[in-house]
């Protein structure tokens, strides 16, 4: 996939928490969880925004579709944070929280859909996707 695979790396995680448990996450970090959906462009320290990942999962869902359009179904295999953002593209950025608290068993299959296909007719079955990836707490 050379020039794609950075689409598929997971939620990039202000460095001021790896490594801690949600007990001991600084206050900077707090104050962001507490803002973070009313201002989803605002960023921890160096961490991703989430407009930033929600917009890295639009682009990879817009590689996918046109990716299956041309060679059939795929599979796609990435983070479970990641992939719960994926599948739900409609949220918007709030993704973020139904990918986070939604568990994603390894077996689980999720489709994924776009807006798009819905207006343009028939297609191609899309993508399927699913991680081993446990996720952030």
């Amino acid at each position: 996939m050379g020039a794609t695979s950075g689409l598929l790396a997971e939620w990039r995680a202000p460095s001021i928490v790896l490594g801690r448990s949600a007990e001991t996450y600084p206050p900077a970090y707090r104050a962001w969880r507490a803002r973070r959906l009313a201002n989803p462009s605002l960023r921890c320290e160096d961490g991703e925004s989430l407009t930033d990942l929600h917009t890295r999962a639009r682009h990879f869902a817009t590689f996918l579709h046109h990716t299956a359009q041309r060679h059939g179904p795929l599979l796609a295999v990435s983070h479970t944070l990641f992939l719960g953002v994926l599948t739900h593209l409609p949220e918007g950025p709030a993704a973020f929280v139904t990918a986070a608290k939604a568990p994603w068993p390894f077996t689980k299959r999720r489709l994924l859909t776009s807006h798009r296909r819905a207006a343009t007719g028939p297609q191609r079955p899309a993508p399927y996707s699913h991680s081993t990836d446990p996720g952030p707490t």
